[in-house]
């Protein structure tokens, strides 16, 4: 093929052009079916919101999505001056088609408001809904720090960035969160750390209609820290409650009833477990770098003060890097807290040795974040589901 004729040159670009648009429609299809679900629910079409949604959008860290067409057009723009391209409109239609996506993506109206202090905790219940309630977009006001990219995959954190409305500099977070909460139909109060925030959320939502549209995230044994904190007698019973694991189904009972959410897929066990058990690998193998880092470290300095808290982590982790599913899941977040406040309190050594120690801890808290996520995206009672099935082939 002779690349120098200009014939030769512009079928390349109609063809990269080509393979943008395409790509750029499937986009355009799934956002226009996640405003169709968001319609449905609100029983109508949510203009109002939507404008408010990208003033506030304006005001976050996505502004940086408006980006996203530009470059297209630093791309595009060498390829038609450089080929002659024409017609130019095939080259415009992706960019075309870029700014109406990221104009849908800014004003879509949300379907429910998570409300929660700016934990770990908060972040994996929004994965969990993430995954649950496609194509139905849920938001958060969180800071962006506590979602740690070592906690969780690249993927998971763009999708915590999009629906992250944290508003930049000063301003005062009651004016977006309660307007928010009056228009969304769906609000999800987790309740399992009673920040001050949180507290007052509390306070108002039970002081007002607003918590009959507001699922309250208890823990596992029914209590509510938050609603505790109150110093109020309120009846837990009368309030829609749900844990962290059964919230997708509760809200499925409130009105959204047209998820398309992967784990209805049966192939998604499939997944699932060969992701578990690819991530399983990852932790029993960072153990053996752990092991190495701190053998080596206590046979050169002795038994220091900071060998010996490695020690203690290592105790703690090699249950987990040699046990089955079922002892790690059980331990696997407090395992997480230890390895980052161990890293926290020695990660300012400037012992070569010690340092291989804390990169190595710090290799296992990421291997650890990264089977949390995946933990939590497998389908309802999977890790049940799988022990009971390794149950029964033993017998």
């Amino acid at each position: 093929m002779n690349w120098e004729s200009l014939a030769t040159r512009q079928m390349l670009a109609i063809a990269v052009a080509t393979a943008f648009t395409l790509y750029l429609c499937v986009c355009l299809y799934w956002s226009g079916k996640s405003w169709y679900a968001a319609t449905r629910l609100y029983g109508r079409l949510p203009v109002t919101i939507s404008v408010r949604m990208i003033g506030w959008t304006l005001r976050t860290r996505n502004l940086r999505r408006l980006l996203a067409p530009l470059f297209y057009c630093a791309l595009a723009a060498p390829i038609i001056w450089f080929t002659d391209l024409r017609p130019i409109w095939l080259i415009m239609l992706p960019l075309v088609a870029g700014v109406v996506i990221v104009a849908l993506d800014l004003a879509e109206p949300p379907s429910i408001l998570l409300l929660g202090s700016s934990q770990w905790q908060t972040i994996r219940l929004l994965m969990r809904i993430q995954l649950g309630i496609h194509p139905y977009r849920p938001i958060v006001l969180l800071d962006p720090a506590a979602a740690t990219k070592a906690r969780s995959s690249w993927v998971e954190y763009g999708k915590f960035e999009i629906d992250n409305l944290r508003i930049l500099g000063p301003h005062n977070w009651r004016e977006i969160v309660f307007p928010l909460a009056s228009d969304v139909p769906l609000i999800v109060l987790d309740t399992r750390l009673p920040s001050p925030a949180v507290v007052e959320e509390t306070h108002r939502l039970l002081a007002s209609n607003l918590k009959d549209k507001t699922v309250f995230i208890v823990n596992d044994d029914g209590t509510s820290p938050s609603i505790d904190s109150l110093g109020e007698h309120v009846d837990i019973a009368n309030l829609a409650t749900a844990k962290a694991e059964t919230v997708v189904d509760t809200l499925r009972t409130l009105g959204m009833s047209r998820t398309q959410s992967p784990i209805d897929n049966p192939w998604y066990y499939v997944l699932s477990s060969r992701r578990i058990e690819k991530r399983m690998r990852r932790v029993e193998m960072s153990g053996f770098r752990f092991t190495a880092a701190l053998r080596r470290a206590y046979h050169t300095h002795g038994d220091t003060p900071f060998v010996t808290d490695a020690g203690k982590l290592f105790d703690r982790l090699n249950n987990a890097t040699g046990a089955g599913l079922a002892q790690v899941t059980a331990g696997l977040e407090g395992d997480i807290e230890a390895t980052e406040a161990f890293i926290s309190r020695w990660c300012m050594e400037d012992v070569p040795d010690y340092q291989r120690v804390v990169s190595a801890a710090r290799y296992t808290c990421q291997c650890l974040g990264e089977l949390q996520v995946v933990l939590d995206a497998a389908p309802p009672n999977f890790i049940k589901d799988t022990l009971d099935m390794l149950e029964q082939r033993q017998n």
